[in-house]
């Protein structure tokens, strides 16, 4: 047996959700942070809205250095470097320089 109204609802429209950005925030991301940074984010105002603003920033920023050839090899390959180090520490071991030996 159906529910609802038969015919479905004809004020919908106003019942609808709207936005009045530029592009409506329809895709999804995850991440996963330590807890304790979540609880101290959820308890900003409007949290969600300036973890969107803080990646905007991050893009545009990331953007504007490649226009100005500010981003180079050398820096891409310092950050591809640093990124195993920093993992192995938020894991708790130690971090290697790729072969192995301790850094």
């Amino acid at each position: 047996m159906p529910k609802g109204r038969p015919g479905g609802n004809p004020d919908l429209e106003k019942h609808q959700f709207s936005t009045d950005r530029e592009e409506p925030c329809t895709a999804k991301l995850t991440l996963r942070v330590p807890p304790s940074q979540y609880e101290k984010l959820k308890q900003l105002p409007k949290w969600q809205e300036k973890v969107r603003e803080a990646i905007a920033s991050l893009l545009e920023k990331q953007q504007q250095q490649l226009e100005q050839g500010q981003l180079n090899s050398s820096a891409t390959e310092n950050e591809t470097a640093a990124k195993p180090a920093r993992a192995a520490k938020n894991r708790g071991q130690t971090p290697t320089n790729g072969t192995g030996e301790r850094t």
